[in-house]
């Protein structure tokens, strides 16, 4: 674990530096995504594309490369067939509108992890404190704060609930043979509250 007095200047600094590019970047497209995204689903044609995140896996996508890029996602798509079998049932496998706008309200800004400055790739000099040395499965408490340069994330998570704030940094990836998740291929940041 890091130096504690590390913390001293990476929590401020994270704080202003993700604040930053969620008032910059983050809330003017997804205020503008809030009205354009319902038009783009009746007017915007699909394609095939492969994910960035899981290789191998075929994504739906806008066609269109500016709103494929201000409002897709090159992870998951415009919605996974996950998302539309929790909103429709375990047999859907067509979206219907509704459910793909409330995943565009769940992931509204799903490219920012592929943007250069304001997002990074996890590398072993990830500095953490905390009792958590890694993300947890759903209800095992407890909390860590990861830096990596001006990148730092906060989680904490009791039995019933968690929040993740800033980028989706995680201490174990400071660990020589991390597993790899969908965070190598761009580190997003989160606003996330999670009910367990």
């Amino acid at each position: 674990m890091s130096s504690r007095w590390n913390i001293i200047w990476a929590a401020p600094w994270g704080t202003v530096s993700w604040l930053i590019v969620e008032f910059l970047v983050f809330m003017p497209i997804f205020i503008l995504g809030l009205v354009v995204v319902p038009v783009l689903y009746f007017i915007c044609p699909f394609a095939q594309a492969e994910s960035r995140a899981t290789f191998g896996e075929q994504i739906t996508i806008f066609a269109w490369p500016w709103a494929q890029a201000l409002f897709g996602d090159w992870g998951d798509g415009i919605c996974p067939l996950w998302w539309i079998q929790r909103q429709q049932g375990e047999g859907a496998t067509v979206a219907t509108k509704w459910t793909l706008y409330t995943y565009f309200l769940r992931n509204p800004i799903g490219n920012m992890c592929y943007l250069p400055i304001v997002s990074t790739l996890p590398s072993q000099n990830v500095r953490w404190c905390g009792t958590l040395n890694e993300v947890p499965a759903d209800g095992i408490p407890g909390w860590f704060i990861a830096w990596q340069g001006e990148y730092v994330g906060f989680y904490y998570a009791n039995t019933s609930w968690g929040i993740w704030l800033g980028w989706k940094l995680n201490p174990r990836d400071a660990e020589q043979n991390a597993p790899k998740d969908y965070r190598y291929a761009g580190l997003g940041t989160a606003c996330q509250l999670m009910r367990f």
